[in-house]
């Protein structure tokens, strides 16, 4: 058995895939809005410890005992041993998967107390010694699998704690539901009455999805806060008023959610007039992700444009038609046609001053 070297300063090597450092280095960006190595892959082992290697052990033990449950005899030796090959599959797999990930960028991060503790006991045997794993590969083996799982999934790791927070306060007892206090990273406050969260089928990110009133007020409006955005979230005494969705608004919220979708429940709803290309025609209906649709029958011009209505807020408008460029055209309302048109402007004022430098 290899020996380990102990680690009295909490320091560790690790040695990742370029793919995974780049996703740390992203994830870390977007979810603690710094560039933050250390504290990121802190918070990923500890939160993805029912994947780790020191309970692939007893999931092994568990699948042979319930094998062995089956047989209302005594099992041959023969039986036992086929047994414990199959039980074990997933371990082997796993181990062998770590070989295959390439060690492309050397990284030092600092370990928390409790992970260093976890990783260099002092009154117990390294968990790693049974599968001749160092510390370094551990924790490898961890990023590496985070790094390939989808985005939502991700956000499911990182954000582990805060979900359960919010599961908590959704599954009270009517009783016991208790309207939160959110505060966004941008600063802005809102009192919050949850409904649900969004799942992976729905969104690409994690959404709470209930009302919504400013800080101070009772007019209370179907909303989706990006759960990546939230900054802090307290949940205020019973004295300003109960967390409880009534049937009529929780039917309300689900209508709002198949006319405008999860993202953009958050404004009010407009009718909006516009024109595409047949290349317009076809980046729509191909384009399907967070698509509006038109509540009226497309209009075929005799020019081979085609005109649409739809309803929905201006930023899925904005968001959806803004990478459409000339194929797409917005009629009305007049101040989302200017927005848009000061967006192009923008861009290209940029690349016309570029070209200017470059000649």
């Amino acid at each position: 058995m290899r020996q380990k070297p102990i680690s009295p300063t909490g320091r560790q090597h690790v040695n990742l895939s370029q793919y995974a450092f780049d996703i740390v280095r992203s994830d870390s960006l977007n979810f603690l809005g710094t560039l933050n190595n250390s504290g990121f892959i802190n918070t990923i082992i500890e939160n993805s410890s029912v994947d780790s290697f020191d309970e692939l052990a007893l999931i092994e033990e568990e699948r042979i005992k319930t094998e062995l449950s089956t047989y209302t005899s005594k099992p041959t030796e023969a039986e036992i041993k086929i047994i414990k090959k199959i039980a074990s599959a997933h371990k082997f797999h796993v181990l062998n998967t770590l070989n295959k990930y390439p060690k492309n960028v050397t990284l030092k991060i600092k370990l928390n107390v409790k992970l260093h503790n976890k990783l260099y006991p002092t009154e117990s045997e390294w968990f790693g010694d049974k599968y001749n794993l160092s510390q370094g590969e551990y924790i490898k083996s961890i990023i590496e699998e985070y790094a390939r799982k989808t985005y939502f999934e991700r956000e499911s790791i990182f954000y582990k704690e805060r979900i359960e927070e919010l599961e908590r306060y959704i599954s009270a007892a009517d009783s016991e539901k208790r309207i939160l206090l959110i505060t966004m990273k941008d600063g802005r406050k809102s009192y919050f009455k949850p409904y649900r969260l969004s799942e992976e089928y729905e969104t690409n990110y994690h959404y709470l999805i209930g009302l919504s009133a400013e800080e101070g007020t009772s007019d209370y409006i179907i909303a989706s806060l990006r759960l990546s955005r939230i900054a802090d979230i307290k949940p205020k005494g019973r004295s300003i008023g109960s967390g409880k969705i009534s049937k009529i608004e929780i039917r309300r919220i689900n209508d709002r959610i198949k006319e405008s979708g999860i993202p953009y429940l958050l404004g009010t709803p407009t009718q909006f007039t516009i024109r595409l290309t047949k290349k317009g025609m076809i980046l729509y209906d191909y384009k399907y992700s967070q698509r509006p649709i038109y509540d009226e029958p497309l209009i075929k011009n005799q020019d081979d444009t085609f005109t649409m209505k739809i309803t929905a807020t201006e930023r899925q408008i904005q968001n959806y038609f803004f990478a459409f460029g000339k194929e797409a055209l917005i009629i009305s309302p007049n101040e989302t046609q200017k927005w848009m048109a000061a967006k192009y402007n923008s861009a290209s004022d940029i690349y016309i001053s570029l070209g200017k430098i470059n000649t």
